[in-house]
Formats: structure tokens, C-alpha cells, sequence
């Protein structure tokens, strides 16, 4: 993470989210800021067991100025499947709701198999 100069957690619900580990591999959640457009960005990042960055997972941002609701747990079910939980990212009170859009990954529990 150290990497990624746009790491901060200078705002409320920002910086590290949840890590989590599974045979010897490292998961990462975090939110950085976009520099052009100021939105928060939630990241998934894997790491080998000593911290070396193996891959980025996913990088979901959204289309609107937010400083809150990225959620970004992370578990692991019995079958090794990655699971994620999306904020809606604060959507504009005039806007739909994200997580009522199955076109967009904002209020949404993901699943990866990063086998």
C-alpha cells in the first residue's frame, strides 16, 4: 500500500477497510482518492505472506463525490471464495440508488475465486 501515494486516511471511513488471510496469501481492502476527481476509490489487494504485492483484486470507484459507506469487509467462505462487501459509496440524494442498480457494484456483496 505503501506504493500508492493516494493512500490517506485523512476522512471518516478511509484507509484501511479489512485484511484477511488465507494459506499464506494476504488480502488488503483500502480505500485512496482519486487525484482529478476527489472520489473515493475502494481497492482489493493481495500479498504473499511477507508483504510483497502479488495483484490487484478489484479497484471500484464511483461517479460521484462521496466520503463514506465504502464498507469493504473481507471473509472467506469454506469453499476458499473471496468475499467483498461494496458501500454504496453516499450516492447524491437525487440520484438512484446504486445498490438498487444490478449494473453497478456500489451496495452489493461480490464473490472471487482468486484461486
Amino acid at each position: 500500500m505503501n506504493s500508492d501515494p493516494n493512500f490517506t486516511t485523512s476522512t471518516q471511513e478511509m484507509g484501511l477497510l479489512s485484511v484477511v488471510s488465507n494459506n499464506d496469501v494476504v488480502y488488503i481492502s483500502y480505500t485512496i482518492q482519486d487525484d482529478d476527481t476527489h472520489n473515493q476509490i475502494l481497492v482489493v489487494d493481495e500479498y504473499s505472506i511477507t508483504f510483497n504485492k502479488i495483484r490487484n483484486i478489484i479497484r471500484i470507484g464511483s461517479n460521484w463525490a462521496s466520503n463514506g459507506h465504502n464498507a469493504g469487509t473481507l471473509t472467506f467462505d469454506e469453499f476458499g471464495k473471496l468475499y467483498l462487501s461494496v458501500g454504496d459509496q453516499q450516492p447524491p440524494a437525487d440520484s438512484e440508488h446504486p445498490a438498487q442498480n444490478l449494473g453497478l457494484w456500489q451496495g452489493k456483496i461480490l464473490r472471487f475465486d482468486v484461486a
